[in-house]
């Protein structure tokens, strides 16, 4: 009895660690994504002209001042700018955490964006935009 006691406990320590590392990764994931986006719009801002003179275009890392550690990808189109990356659990919360609940998050379902609770948000998005994908908007 007493060892098997121990196995549980030693199972339920390692349950919460790796619950406690997927949270410290998604929140990490999230503020980068939020910086991310806030480095698109600064350039923009320097370079409104940019975003007008294209329809679909992506910008350099050097041109934003900042690269992604992890595989957040940006496109700007029809004079909006999405930032998105893969699906991985937990990443929506820690979005909506980062981003003050923000109503610009979503998943992408056959080329549209579906919001948290899965309505059609009305947003086509670019064809590079993967089914699955997690999208933060502006």
């Amino acid at each position: 009895m007493t060892l098997s006691l121990a196995g549980f406990y030693q199972q339920q320590s390692a349950d919460h660690l790796n619950r406690t590392e997927i949270t410290t990764t998604t929140t990490q994931q999230a503020i980068e994504t939020v910086h991310y986006m806030n480095a698109i719009h600064h350039h923009l801002s320097l370079h409104p002209d940019v975003i007008k003179n294209s329809n679909e275009m992506v910008l350099t890392a050097a041109q934003i001042g900042i690269s992604p550690h992890s595989s957040i990808q940006h496109v700007i189109a029809s004079e909006r700018v999405f930032v998105w990356q893969p699906f991985s659990p937990g990443l929506m919360a820690a979005l909506k955490t980062q981003t003050r609940d923000s109503a610009l998050l979503g998943s992408v379902k056959n080329h549209r964006l579906f919001d948290h609770s899965g309505r059609d948000m009305q947003v086509v998005v670019p064809e590079r935009i993967p089914d699955g994908a997690m999208v933060y908007l502006n």
